[in-house]
């Protein structure tokens, strides 16, 4: 019943090239890399925002589908993260209930990629404490580097990557922050968040089956 909610920033600044072809394009091979290395049983969630969110495909074991839609991911004006976590919380109260508990919600998490910060919208900070309370960790990945730039009427406007606000959200969520620079680190940083939410830790006795 785990499911992953991936957002994906689809704002215009995601057309820079200081990460080639471009930001949202190298987001996109990343993030199909991801959504195959996660366990077959998890459930995947698509979730694309700019000026507002959409669940662009709810929680389902099909990643097909999950990487058709991120490869259909077009670009938008804006930037809203505080509606991307509002829309990924939407979509995880889409998961299947477990039929022996259906009034527990399903286990999950977020993970959400930008290049910059809010400029409409909800605040960020106050949906990663809704979150939190609800037991979902957002993890963050802040996507670019310092130099990105986008032509806009024929001029160079630069877009840098700031990665203040999305730290700012994983740290109240109880998220980990991840910054990448290039398609390569985007990659490692997936496979890092894979380990992260796909295996939990448990400690078990085995005492008695020795013991006899």
């Amino acid at each position: 019943r785990a499911t992953v909610v991936l957002a994906i920033d689809v704002s215009r600044s995601m057309a820079a090239e200081d990460v080639k072809p471009n930001r949202l394009e190298a987001a996109k091979d990343a993030a199909q890399q991801f959504v195959n290395l996660l366990p077959k049983g998890f459930n995947v969630s698509l979730v694309a925002f700019a000026g507002t969110a959409s669940v662009i495909v709810p929680p389902t074991t099909d990643r097909g589908m999950v990487n058709r839609a991120i490869e259909n991911l077009q670009l938008a004006p804006a930037t809203a993260i505080g509606e991307a976590i509002y829309s990924s919380l939407d979509a995880l109260t889409l998961a299947p209930a477990d039929p022996k508990h259906p009034d527990e919600p399903a286990p999950g998490s977020i993970v959400v990629l930008s290049d910059g910060f809010s400029n409409v919208g909800r605040s960020s900070a106050q949906a990663a404490e809704v979150a939190k309370k609800r037991g979902y960790a957002v993890h963050t990945i802040a996507y670019g580097t310092a130099s990105g730039y986008v032509v806009v009427d024929g001029r160079r406007e630069p877009v840098p990557f700031r990665p203040g606000e999305l730290r700012e959200v994983s740290r109240l969520s109880g998220g980990t922050a991840f910054t990448a620079g290039s398609s390569a680190e985007l990659s490692k940083v997936y496979e890092s968040i894979a380990r992260t939410v796909g295996y939990v830790k448990e400690d078990r006795e085995v005492t008695e089956r020795y013991v006899g």
